[in-house]
């Protein structure tokens, strides 16, 4: 894929956002499921600061490592039609997913949405962009 068939795919701010509420409401989900799981095998799993930096973080990293990792997409993504493509519009590779997960526990990350280019830091710093699954249609 070509740098100007790339640019005119880019996810607007709004679907943007729309992944975002969406994929936290998703990880929130994922945790609860996971949490419960491994709350009946062992139920001090609940203690805060455990519970916090060995549960909650991991979960939230691996909900973003699993999706896009195996698909270029989290459910949000899915729903909203847009995917994670790397420079040349192919699924990001694997490493470049793992960075991209852990650069979104970057304080303020989700604000850096906001800049001029449109992109957060997880996508700048790994070179990577969200993309609608089809081209916008012609205006006659």
């Amino acid at each position: 894929m070509d740098s100007e068939s790339l640019e005119l795919r880019k996810a607007s701010l709004g679907r943007r956002f729309a992944n975002f509420i969406l994929d936290t409401l998703g990880y929130i989900a994922f945790a609860i499921v996971i949490t419960v799981i491994w709350a009946s095998y062992d139920p001090d799993v609940f203690d805060s600061e455990f519970f916090d930096f060995v549960v909650s973080y991991p979960l939230a990293w691996a909900y973003y490592v699993v999706f896009e990792g195996l698909t270029g997409r989290t459910p949000a993504k899915l729903i909203t039609g847009t995917r994670v493509v790397d420079a040349c519009g192919n699924k990001p590779s694997f490493g470049r997913v793992l960075l991209r997960s852990l650069a979104r526990f970057i304080p303020f990350e989700p604000f850096s949405l906001f800049r001029d280019v449109g992109e957060g830091w997880h996508d700048t710093l790994t070179k990577t962009h969200v993309i609608r699954n089809t081209l916008p249609k012609e205006k006659p």
